[in-house]
């Protein structure tokens, strides 16, 4: 919407994101307090739809991460079976815990120990994992890959393999969305 009304944006985002936000069409990325230069207006990006005054009926459609490539495919293709076997089902039951209250926003696995007996393929989406978490983990066969995700490129290439994607997360959530999972 910014760019039809004849804005240039850029968005200046952490060092997880760098990567990410830069197959958007049309905007330049910046990394944080990068920004040297003047710009006419700032806004964070949350507070959009209310200065959009968007509603349900006005959600504008959206294919920002078209250009997405999934520089991690082979790797993933070797780690996710192939999909006419199981579903491969994306799964993150915790966020960051650099919240103030990650313990609020989270869910103990062992809620999750019910479904985590479906058959179908899981794999761990999220980075920080409890050393208990790998051994209960481990013990069920589920996929978890903690060491090789250093970014959210790395888990939007990992999504890209998902049939589905449950999650807790919201940063997760958006950026499966984003995909179209």
């Amino acid at each position: 919407l910014l760019k039809s009304l004849g804005a240039k944006v850029t968005f200046e985002v952490p060092p997880e994101l760098y990567l990410l936000m830069q197959s958007i069409d049309d905007v330049k990325v910046i990394h944080k307090n990068e920004f040297e230069g003047g710009f006419d207006f700032q806004c964070p990006i949350m507070s959009l739809p209310l200065a959009f005054k968007t509603n349900i009926y006005n959600i504008p459609s959206h294919d920002y991460l078209k250009n997405f490539s999934h520089n991690r495919s082979l790797i993933w293709n070797k780690k996710t079976p192939p999909k006419n076997t199981r579903l491969n089902l994306g799964i993150c039951w915790s966020g960051s815990n650099t919240l103030i209250e990650h313990y609020r926003r989270s869910v103990d696995l062992k809620e999750l120990e019910t479904l985590l007996m479906l058959p179908v393929n899981f794999h761990v989406l999220q980075k920080q994992i409890k050393p208990e978490e790998k051994i209960k983990l481990y013990s069920l066969g589920i996929n978890y890959y903690d060491d090789m995700i250093k970014d959210f490129n790395d888990t939007a290439s990992l999504i890209e393999h998902m049939d589905l994607v449950i999650t807790i997360d919201t940063s997760v959530a958006h950026l499966a969305s984003s995909l179209n999972k």
